[in-house]
């Protein structure tokens, strides 16, 4: 047996570049798209991981493709399509690595630790540089 204690925090703090995502509005770039099920239910998804403009973290987001309630999925679609300028209907996700758009990010809480997470992509045209929520660096590199 190996003589190791596991510390799930250094964990988290390397997966996140040891920095929480700040909430507000960010620049993303889309770093991989794979295709995977959910755990619980076995449905198709389109889990993404993000590169924050000016951050070592990365975020990640899920898409579920849940036939039984069709507008969510939709809805998850058309705020990544138009955020992103994905042409609407895209299903192959190697075009969508490498695009870039602005992200919504909230924290939540799980398990007594604070987590970033998408809530949702803003569409294209969303100046962020006027932004009253979210001050920019002039320096970001995307």
């Amino acid at each position: 047996m190996i003589d190791w204690i596991y510390n799930e925090e250094e964990y988290i703090a390397a997966k996140e570049g040891g920095q929480l995502v700040p909430e507000g509005e960010h620049r993303v770039k889309i770093d991989k798209a794979e295709e995977t099920r959910t755990k619980s239910a076995g449905k198709t998804m389109a889990r993404l991981t993000l590169r924050v403009s000016g951050m070592p973290g990365r975020v990640f987001h899920n898409i579920v493709f849940d036939h039984d309630n069709s507008s969510n999925t939709n809805r998850s679609l058309g705020e990544l399509y138009a955020g992103f300028g994905i042409e609407p209907g895209s299903m192959n996700l190697d075009d969508w690595v490498g695009s870039i758009g602005i992200a919504k990010i909230v924290h939540s809480e799980y398990n007594g630790k604070t987590y970033a997470n998408v809530d949702f992509f803003l569409p294209k045209e969303f100046d962020i540089e006027n932004s009253p929520r979210q001050k920019t660096d002039n320096n970001i590199p995307f």
